[in-house]
């Protein structure tokens, strides 16, 4: 594989392959996607055509409603011990709690 090495202002870029061997690889990558290649064809659709891997989480409540929440900053401190305490008591019920 011919490279060729360029300098600017005294820094050495990285070796770029001759044109004639990025048409052959990319003739072979072709070959590939045409062939039905499946990694292939994301590697040319993530690094082309601008596709990304994303995972999308959605939160809904009770029926699909929104989610409840509660502002525990307004509870008494009894209302708060006694939510702890029930946490505490079904952590316990839990495997390895």
């Amino acid at each position: 594989m011919q490279r060729h090495r360029h300098r600017v202002a005294g820094l050495a870029l990285p070796q770029i392959p001759d044109r004639k061997v990025i048409a052959e690889v990319g003739e072979k990558l072709l070959d590939k996607i045409r062939k039905g290649d499946t990694a292939s064809i994301f590697f040319f659709l993530k690094t082309q055509a601008g596709w990304r891997e994303t995972n999308k989480l959605e939160v809904s409540g009770a029926d699909g409603g929104p989610v409840q929440t509660l502002d525990v900053s307004k509870l008494s401190d009894a209302a708060l011990a006694e939510m702890l305490a029930v946490a505490d008591a079904q952590k316990e019920e839990l495997p390895g709690g």
